[in-house]
């Protein structure tokens, strides 16, 4: 797995945000559409970490 994520970074390295590719679900997409999406999805599922904490020890941060 660490492999593949190395393989990603050198990949995407010195690409521009507009540059694009092909995926065989989406279509066409750019390096921006991807980092967001990727973004988005971390974003969420700490959300979701943060829900799970709050059930088991009560606490809250405003």
């Amino acid at each position: 797995m660490l492999a593949e994520w190395e393989l990603c970074r050198a990949a995407a390295a010195g690409q521009p945000l507009d540059r694009t590719f092909s995926h065989h679900r989406y279509g066409e997409l750019s390096l921006r559409w991807l980092y967001l999406h990727l973004i988005r999805e971390y974003a969420g599922h700490l959300g979701h970490a943060d829900l799970l904490r709050e059930r088991i020890d009560g606490r809250t941060f405003d």
